[in-house]
Formats: structure tokens, sequence, C-alpha cells
């Protein structure tokens, strides 16, 4: 009986405890970076609409002079200056730092941790007095800890996730954007200036009409941040307060409600939002290649029709489904689409398949001055790397940690842009230097390839990050990933490996690696899963086989021991027998029966994009050497097949490969010696 009231108050003290620092963690991960955002960018894009209702103004009346137009001009061209530049792509970088749900998940984790598990209860409204007798007054056990974690964890965390996406999105390409707004206005003052006869009236309105669309996208951008922030704010207050509330009702909840799941589920990484305003240029000799090796001309070629009557797109879409999404998931637990999701893990109970690489790598960029500070990692799509860097961030978030993200850097501002935004410091060498000598920083950068173009500037970027690199090894430890075919096209561009000391490989899971990247998250889903028996009874006879060994053998073979694919390929197996256990049958390897059957132009899109990510059709056309209109053409042709698909709420009409089709198509273009094989540059 003391021990239960001394519980009571003990975990009616926690929730209370539990309240305030749930607030803080707010105010730093979510309240602080949307006020940052109020304070930085909604005044920036104020200043542009202020500028071009200035421009309008000049331009008033029946007849517009020379003078008036150069002042038109000049007030256009100045509506975005380089300091607001400057001050986005820092306030971008902030926001990053800031709003990042796996360090929310990191310290409410924490929080919970501190939180005595099994706790014996009085019930609710339990009054004591001398007559009360001591084995007459009912207790209850309660885990708080695993339902504080339900509270916060479960719900509360991808809840405020999905809410501050749009947001999110918003502050990723709010650079483009705003530049979007002043070329808009832009183009039309200058046709103005490059006429040499006096204006007549339709050319008048015309450029008038052009600065007055800049305005109203500038106040919708205007509209959109103020009433995005707003509703942000409102749904954290909302969601932090019935949070609150719930742990409050966990005391009052009726120990006997069935099975408890114990569940730290990651909140998904918002999808591909953004738009790049530059991407990979001149690769016209891949092209080429990849031209002359491939018969035939258009989408599908006439011998492949002949073939297969019924390829189309439709008939793609059908066969893509069926071998990567397969039926709808019906009948498995709601928390299976979370735990096995195909987007990079935030929760370190997850990160359990390159677990020895994080060792190593983190030993490394401790050792600051040493040749092992500087780390490259190069694995496949879905090898594990981004994860990788969420466990690097998660163990070494107590040290200054800048971290590159392709979403809020993009290809045309340059990497050493990119680390002057995180640092807040001049956009030069010498200060990026100079700033991240001062203290000791972790710097990562995920996807290299994503942040540099094939170009001359592109070139001169990558030698300006290698000296960098190498110039701050005594202060700074550096992890950075690629693919090996994005290594490689980089490498042609300058030698970027050379700047790097040591290089990791991430390897193809081995069926015990597998097993434990599943089960860590079936664990927490906590359903009971029946492996299929093994195919032959001398195996069970003299015990060298068991079902874990031969299923989870199969699955590396089915997934090529690709992390992504071994998770997909699992799901897909699952079907549910009764309520509260699911059967998986035997993992199947994939693959497309239509590739060999596309046209060059589909292959070389496809390729192309597996190598170097989301383009959008002008980018695709100068790569390719394709008109914008027949790369939009077939890129619109390969989405409807289910082979691309763009973002929602994009500023631009950007494509990429879904990650549930990516290891399969990638395979198959291998076979037909398009991609390089796994691990060849």
């Amino acid at each position: 009986m003391t021990e239960a009231a001394f519980d009571t108050v003990r975990a009616r003290t926690a929730v209370l405890a539990f309240g305030e620092v749930l607030s803080e963690i707010l105010d730093q991960r979510i309240r602080g970076p949307l006020d940052m955002v109020a304070e930085q960018l909604v005044p920036v894009v104020g200043h542009i609409k202020s500028r071009l209702e200035t421009a309008e103004a000049e331009l008033e009346g029946e007849e517009v002079s020379a003078a008036k137009m150069s002042r038109a001009l000049g007030l256009a061209r100045s509506a975005y200056p380089k300091a607001d530049r400057t001050k986005v792509r820092r306030a971008r970088a902030r926001f990053r730092r800031g709003a990042q749900p796996h360090l929310l998940v990191s310290e409410l984790s924490r929080v919970i941790e501190g939180v005595p598990t099994e706790l014996t209860l009085l019930p609710p409204g339990t009054v004591l007095d001398a007559q009360s007798r001591v084995d007459a007054v009912p207790t209850w056990h309660l885990d708080f800890g695993r339902r504080a974690e339900g509270v916060l964890l479960e719900r509360l965390v991808p809840r405020l996730t999905e809410e501050l996406e749009p947001i999110s999105d918003l502050v990723a390409v709010s650079d483009l954007r705003f530049d979007e707004v002043v070329q808009m206005a832009v183009y039309g003052v200058e046709l103005a200036a490059q006429q040499d006869a006096p204006l007549d009236a339709e050319q008048l309105k015309q450029f008038r009409a052009a600065l007055e669309r800049a305005r109203h996208e500038a106040e919708a951008l205007e509209g959109a941040f103020t009433e995005g922030l707003e509703r942000v704010r409102a749904a954290v207050e909302g969601e932090g307060a019935k949070a609150s509330e719930d742990l409050a009702a966990i005391l009052g909840a009726d120990s006997g409600g069935g099975a408890r799941v114990r569940s730290q589920v990651r909140a998904t990484r918002r999808a591909i939002r953004q738009s790049v305003e530059a991407a990979w240029k001149q690769l016209q000799g891949w092209a080429r290649w990849a031209l002359r090796r491939l018969p035939g001309e258009g989408l599908f070629v006439a011998d492949a029709v002949r073939r297969s009557a019924h390829l189309d797109a439709a008939a793609i879409k059908a066969e893509v489904d069926e071998v990567c999404r397969g039926p709808a998931q019906q009948g498995l637990p709601p928390l299976y689409d979370k735990l096995f999701s195909l987007q990079p893990a935030e929760d370190l109970r997850l990160a359990v398949a390159h677990r020895d690489v994080v060792d190593v790598i983190s030993k490394r960029v401790g050792q600051r001055g040493s040749v092992g500070a500087r780390v490259l990692v190069v694995g496949e799509h879905g090898s594990g790397r981004t994860t990788l860097l969420n466990a690097l961030e998660l163990r070494h978030q107590r040290q200054r940690t800048l971290r590159l993200d392709a979403i809020f850097h993009l290809r045309n501002e340059g990497l050493v842009s990119a680390l002057a935004a995180e640092l807040g410091s001049v956009d030069d060498d010498r200060a990026v230097v100079s700033a991240l000598n001062e203290r000791p920083t972790l710097v990562l950068v995920d996807d290299l390839e994503r942040h540099v173009t094939a170009s001359e500037a592109g070139a001169r970027e990558l030698r300006r990050f290698a000296s960098i690199v190498v110039e701050t090894q005594a202060t700074t430890g550096w992890v950075v990933t690629s693919t090996s075919a994005g290594m490689a096209a980089l490498e042609t561009l300058g030698p970027v490996a050379a700047a790097f000391a040591h290089r990791i490989t991430l390897a193809p899971l081995d069926p015990e690696q597998a097993q434990a990247a599943v089960e860590a998250r079936a664990r927490l889903a906590g359903t009971r899963v029946t492996l299929p028996r093994p195919r032959g009874w001398l195996g069970l006879t003299v015990g060298r086989q068991t079902p874990e060994s031969e299923y989870y053998r199969d699955l590396v073979h089915a997934a090529d021991g690709n992390l992504r694919a071994i998770l997909q390929r699992y799901l897909l197996t699952l079907r549910p027998d009764g309520e509260a256990e699911l059967v998986a049958t035997r993992p199947e390897r994939a693959a497309f029966s239509f590739v060999s059957h596309l046209g060059p132009e589909s292959l070389a899109i496809l390729g192309l994009l597996l190598r170097f990510g989301p383009h959008d059709p002008n980018e695709l056309a100068r790569s390719l050497w394709m008109d914008p209109a027949v790369a939009r053409l077939f890129a619109l042709n390969l989405e409807a097949a289910g082979l691309l698909e763009r973002p929602g709420g994009s500023s631009q009409e950007l494509f990429y490969i879904p990650p549930e089709v990516e290891h399969t198509l990638a395979r198959s273009l291998r076979r037909m010696g398009i991609m390089p094989r796994e691990g060849a540059p």
C-alpha cells in the first residue's frame, strides 16, 4: 500500500514534469524555427512585393519615357538583393537544423528513459482514512514509460511532422521562389529596355501585366507563409495540449485493456518536395553512348510493339504495382507502414544494419587532426547511407554538427555557399575555413552528386570543397556519401575522392544482418510472424537449417542484400492469419519483363535519374540532347507507367524514381548494361 501511494505520487509528478519538458522541447524544435521564419523570411517577400509596387508606379501614365523604363528595370532587378538572398539561405539552414524530426524523437526518448517503467498505483479518487483496511484497497500496475512512448513518439511526433511538412517544403524552395518572382517581372521590363523605338500602348500594357503578375505572386507567397505559420502554430498548441491530456489520462486507465505496443516510430522523412534550379549539364557523351547502344526510336520501339501488343503505360503500371507495391497491405497492423517505411530511419533502435560502420566512423571523426577524420561512404540507393548519417548526427548532437541536405541546398548554389549558409558566414573559402576552425565540428554531406553541376562551375566548386575539407581536418570531421556511379561522375570533374583519407563501401547485407534489421522493426510492431518451413526435411533432421536461416537467406537473395529492398520484399511476403498473427510466404526475386522493350529515350531518362537524382524536363533535355517538350512527353509517359513520380507542391515539375521501384529498375538496367554493376565505377 505504501509503495502504491508513493508510486501514484511519482506518476502524477512525472506527468506534470512531462508537460513542462514537452513545452521546452517544442519551443526549441518547432516554435523557435517557426518564429525565425516569421522574422527572417516573411519580411523578405514583403520587401520584394513593395519594390515591385514601386516599379509599377514608374510605368503609370499613357507615355513612359526611357528614364522611367530604366528606373523600373533597376527596381525590378534589385527587388531581391544579395543581402536578402544571403539572409534567406542562412534562415533556411537554421530552420533545417532546428526542425528535424529525428532530433525531436531523440530528445523525447531521453525524457522517457528517465521515467520508471512498472508502477503500482492506487485507483483514481482513492481516499484513505484511519479505518481503511490496507488489504481491501485495490491497486493496479502501469508501465508508464511504455504508455508515454505511445503518446509522445507514436502519436505526437508523426502528427507534428505531418503539420510541419508544408511549411518546411516552402522554406526549402524559398530562395528559388523569390528569384522566380523577380525574374517574372524583369523579363517583361528587359524586353522594353531593348526597344529602340518608342513603346506602343500594347507593349506597355504587356510590361505592366508582367509586373502585376509578379506582384500577385509575391502576395501569394507572403500569404502562403503567413497562413502556413498560423496553421502550424495552432496545430502545435493543439497537439501539445492533447499529448498532455493523454499523459494525464494514463493514470486513470485500466491496466487490462489489451496488449500494449511499444514503438518509437520515426516520422516519415518528407519526400523530395523542393525545386532544383539547375542540375547536371553536359552529359552528352553518356547520352550518345546510350542512344547508340539502344536500337529503335520512340518510347516503345516497333519490334517491342509487335512482340507485346499490350505494352502501354497502363500495362506497365499494372506490372510495377504487382511486383513492387503488392496488395494494399490489407490486414497488416497500421504500424507496419511506418516501421517498414522505405524512407531513411530516424530511430537509432532501427539503425542496426550498419551499426559496426557507424561505430568505426564515429571513432574516426572523433579523432580531430587525424587523417581518418575525413571519411567517404559509397553505397547504392537504399543501402542505408542516409540512415547512417542520421545515426551519426544523433550520436554527436552534443557537438556542433552541420549537415548539407539536398532538399534545402540547391545544386546551383554550390557546396561552398551551402557550407557558408550552415555556418552563418560570408560566402568565401577563407571565411568558411575560419568559421570551421573556430571549434570542433562534424560536417555531414549526403548524396554529394546532388550538390554539384556537371560543368566548369561544378568542377571549380568541387576543387574548392576538396581544399576546404583538407584545410580543416585539424578541427573538423567530414563524412560524405555518394553512390558509386555518382562518385565516378564527380571524379571526371575533379579528384574529390583524394580529399578523403578513408573510403568505406557499404557492402550488401548478409542474412544475419537482414534478420537483425527486420526483427528490430517487427519487435516494435508487437505482432507474431510465422515464417515458412524449410524446403527439405533433411535440413531439419541434421539441424543445419531453420525456418529463420532459410527465409532470410532467400530474402537477401531476392533483394541482392539491399537494405531498402529487404524491408520492401519482407513486407510484401506478409499475409494476415487471425487477429494477432501474420504468416510470411517465401520471398521471390522481383523483375520487370517490360524494360527491354522500352525505347532509348525512356531508358536514357531512367538511367540519368538513377545516377544523378531528380530532374525537371529542361534539365533532362539539356543532359540528353532532347527537345524540352519531347523530354517532358517521355517523362509524363513514364509517370503514367508508375516509373516516375512528381512531388506535390513543388514549384517546378520535378521527376524522380519512386523508392519502391528503384532497386528492381536498377537491376534491370544493369542487366542491359545501361547502369554499371553495383560497386563498380
